[in-house]
């Protein structure tokens, strides 16, 4: 499982204040603490931020020297995001994210050609997010072959499977779980994600259904996620189900996990 960590993002009142102050300590500590964590990417929002372009270079500076990490580039400005990697070298990147949106493909497959960075593929057409496994399917298979034909490799695909609020709509995460399952059949070699904590939004005891989630999504076959890898029950649960589903030879990487967070 790809661990995307889910803290760098200036959606939090705390995280807005550190990117405008700049304050470099504590960025350092939350980067790090979340590669600790498992974190094999660390995601990057200064959306909310008074100065987001700055906020970001800053932020992707600080992120690659404090931590053995890889940078998910969450901007939703395609140029901002052409002129980050004209100004700096990313070699281990996710761009987050590519649309259908023609604009935006033109301007972004290139740069995820060039620079050979993952690319996080939102199954989003004119109409908006999709409410129904079969929209999603159609959406996403028809972004894959567009991507796939550019020369991006189906290695560095990763399809999210748009992952709704269940208060706002109750089917919406369900239809999320039938659309990975037909996606995973119909392209193995292409990543499947999902940003977990979406499902709990607005609704009490949050950690509990982003764990529930989880693990319903990787039984049907979530490759990566976007997540809080300081919820210690969270990874303890991710730890758990991968053995549960054969992924953990040995054991190993459940016994270290638990290890880790609960010391024997």
């Amino acid at each position: 499982m790809v661990i995307i960590g889910e803290k760098l993002n200036s959606s939090s009142p705390d995280v807005k204040v550190m990117l405008d102050k700049r304050d470099a300590k504590t960025a350092q500590s939350l980067i790090q603490k979340q590669v600790h964590a498992g974190a094999r990417f660390i995601d990057i929002n200064t959306s909310m931020a008074q100065d987001p372009y700055g906020a970001l270079i800053w932020a992707v500076k600080l992120a690659m020297q404090a931590g053995d990490c890889g940078i998910c580039v969450d901007v939703s400005d395609a140029d901002m995001l052409v002129k980050l990697y004209s100004e700096v070298a990313l070699p281990d990147s996710i761009i987050n994210s590519i649309t259908l949106e023609e604009e935006k493909l033109e301007k972004l497959l290139p740069v995820a050609k060039k620079y050979g960075a993952g690319v996080i593929a939102m199954p989003i057409h004119k109409g908006g997010i999709p409410k129904s496994a079969e929209e999603r399917v159609a959406n996403a298979s028809e972004l894959v072959e567009i991507l796939v034909k550019s020369g991006i490799q189906k290695e560095n695909i990763f399809v999210d499977i748009v992952v709704e609020a269940a208060q706002a709509n109750h089917r919406g995460p369900f239809e999320a779980l039938i659309a990975a399952r037909e996606l995973h059949e119909r392209y193995p070699n292409v990543k499947l994600v999902a940003g977990i904590s979406n499902v709990s939004f607005g609704l009490p005891q949050r950690p509990a259904l982003n764990r529930a989630y989880l693990t319903c999504a990787m039984s049907a076959g979530l490759d990566a996620a976007i997540l809080d890898p300081l919820d210690e029950e969270l990874m303890m649960q991710l730890a758990a189900t991968e053995l549960l589903l054969g992924r953990d030879e040995d054991s190993m990487a459940y016994i270290a996990t638990c290890r880790a967070i609960k010391p024997v």
